[in-house]
């Protein structure tokens, strides 16, 4: 077992360095001008916003402190499964969350929005091929997709 543990860590190792040796080098030129939208966008809204948000820092009537609240689970030693039986049936996205989050940044004067799509605890907000731990088995709904759709709806870069 441990030569199998060993064997993939290195084949990982391997491939990683392959593929980062093989990407296309960009000067600096070439991303400064990607970047030259953000720049000129200025303001933006940046979203965390997953299972961990239930929980809103607490667990078991006891608040966590010191750390980002979206590792509550790792830090609390939460087992999935009961992570799981006590947000997944809080989780429950307002039918329109995601065109009255376009409107609100839009409102604001955000020109751009980001939603993290899958966050530390492994839940996936988008319909994942190699997960059924996402809203849209949660929910039957791909929350990433709305959220998309509506941004660009309101004119918003996503």
């Amino acid at each position: 077992m441990r030569v199998l543990k060993t064997t993939t860590i290195f084949l990982l190792l391997a491939l990683h360095m392959l593929t980062s040796c093989t990407q296309a080098k960009q000067t600096p030129q070439s991303q400064d001008e990607k970047m030259e939208w953000w720049r000129e966008a200025r303001f933006g809204m940046f979203v965390h916003w997953g299972l961990y948000s239930i929980a809103a820092g607490e667990w078991n009537g006891e608040v966590n402190t010191g750390y980002g609240q979206e590792w509550i689970q790792y830090h609390k030693s939460i087992p999935t499964a009961e992570y799981e039986r006590v947000l997944r049936p809080q989780f429950n996205p307002k039918a329109n969350f995601a065109t009255e989050w376009a409107k609100l940044a839009k409102e604001a004067g955000c020109r751009y929005v980001v939603l993290t799509s899958k966050h530390h605890d492994g839940f996936s907000l988008h319909d994942s091929k190699v997960s059924d731990y996402s809203a849209m088995n949660f929910v039957g709904r791909d929350l990433i997709k709305e959220f998309v759709e509506a941004g660009r709806k309101e004119g918003l870069k996503v």
